[in-house]
Order: C-alpha cells, then sequence, then structure tokens
C-alpha cells in the first residue's frame, strides 16, 4: 500500500475516535519470517517536552527463532503536528528481563541519521549494537515470546501537538515508511525488515465515546494496514 493510501487509513482510524484522543496505537506485522505487535503511545505532554512509549513483543513461530533487533520512526517535525529537537533520556525495560542491550539510535542531531535499507533515513530509534541494519549480536535482542518497553523523554516545541499518529505518519527520508522494525537470527539463515502495520478491528455500534486512555485498548489484531515489507536473505 502506498505511503498515501497508509496516511488516509490511519486518518480514517483516528476519526473514528470521535473526541476521544489517539495516544496510544497498535502496531504489528503478522508475516513471515519475522512477526510482532506493539503499541506506540505519547503522554506527559507540555509544549516543550514529552514521553514517548514504544513496546514489542516478537511472536515470531518458535519453530524458527530469531529475534528482534532494532526499530526506527520520526519526528514529525512540524508546527501543527509535534516538532522534536533532542532525545533527553533513554530507558529500556525487558519481560522477561534476559539482559538485552538496545543502544539509543539517532545522536545527536535526530534528523535523518538512522539509516534503514531499503526504507532510508530515519530519525530516531534503538538497535542492538547500536545498529539497526546490523550491529551486535542477533541473540542480545528479543527472542520469541518477549516483550521489550523503550522510553524516549523528548523536548522540543508544540510538544502538546504531538500523537502517536502523528509520529506513525512521518515519512522516512525516501517516503516508505512511517516505523519500521529489524529482525535477525533465524535457524533458516534469514532475515527480515517490515514497516508496522496499524492494528484496527470494525468500529463497535457504541454512541458513548472511550475515555482517552482507553481509546485503543483492547483492539484486536484482525488487520494491518498500510504496511510494505522487505526481507533479507
Amino acid at each position: 500500500m502506498s505511503p498515501r493510501r497508509f496516511l488516509l487509513a490511519l486518518a480514517a482510524l483516528c476519526a473514528s475516535l470521535g473526541s476521544a484522543r489517539a495516544d496510544i496505537i497498535n502496531i504489528g506485522d503478522n508475516e513471515l519470517p519475522g512477526q510482532f505487535t506493539g503499541t506506540v503511545e505519547v503522554t506527559n505532554q507540555t509544549s516543550n517536552s514529552a514521553l514517548i512509549r514504544v513496546t514489542l513483543t516478537n511472536v515470531s513461530p518458535f519453530s524458527n527463532g530469531g529475534f528482534l533487533t532494532g526499530f526506527a520512526f520520526n519526528d514529525p517535525n512540524s508546527t501543527s503536528k509535534g516538532n522534536i529537537g533532542t532525545v533527553t533520556s533513554y530507558q529500556q525495560t525487558f519481560d522477561p528481563s534476559t539482559g538485552q542491550n538496545f543502544l539509543l539510535l539517532g545522536a545527536p542531531t535526530y534528523t535523518n541519521t538512522v539509516s534503514t535499507s531499503p526504507f532510508g533515513k530515519f530519525d530516531i530509534g534503538a538497535a542492538v549494537g547500536g545498529d539497526w541494519l546490523g550491529g551486535g549480536m542477533p541473540s542480545d535482542g528479543l527472542a520469541v515470546g518477549e516483550t521489550g518497553t523503550f522510553s524516549f523523554l523528548v523536548n522540543g516545541t508544540n510538544l502538546t501537538k504531538l500523537t502517536a499518529a502523528n509520529l506513525l505518519t512521518a515519512m522516512s527520508s525516501n517516503g516508505t515508511a512511517g516505523f519500521v522494525v529489524r529482525f535477525r537470527g533465524f535457524a533458516d539463515g534469514s532475515s527480515d525488515k517490515d514497516i508496522a502495520g496499524v492494528v484496527v478491528k470494525p468500529p463497535e455500534n457504541n454512541p458513548i465515546p472511550a475515555p482517552p486512555a482507553l481509546v485503543l485498548a483492547g483492539i484486536g489484531f484482525v488487520a494491518l494496514i498500510g504496511r510494505r515489507r522487505t526481507r533479507a536473505a
């Protein structure tokens, strides 16, 4: 699906939420070899600061193993959607805690310094060994069944306008993706590069809008919208 159709699909999702603000959006990819589910969330906002929290779970088949080793996203760089200047703090947690170490990507400028070929360049991310494409040992990534939570405290301007939707629709340098995930170390010797799709379900017949904190809670893994993928042998 083209980037333009992806933007339209995500806009339709946000519009379907009525007056509730979509500060958390479910993402995922269900095609082999690498599969994942997760969320992108924006909280604790002021005009000059915000907290971006990314949660990813490796749900690839156990039979082929594989490790989730990196991800990247972009600064909307817009007065109407938020403008990130820098990452002031980065933290990571894992469940179960097995000692993985995803290094922060994008410093010092956080502007098109994260290479994610063939998807172009991104602004911010985290990856094993400090390289989205191939740093460190794949086994240091998230194994099948493991979940990682990555928190980015950012500063900038107009960050009360920053939302999960605005992050996901901020395209890479070549306009092909808004959020990408890397897998390496599959048992068959392959690796994978995925564009995160927005996970949605048909709207229910409920005229009462959900509270903002519950906007996308419980959304099922039914359809992945607006994702391309490239597999690396």
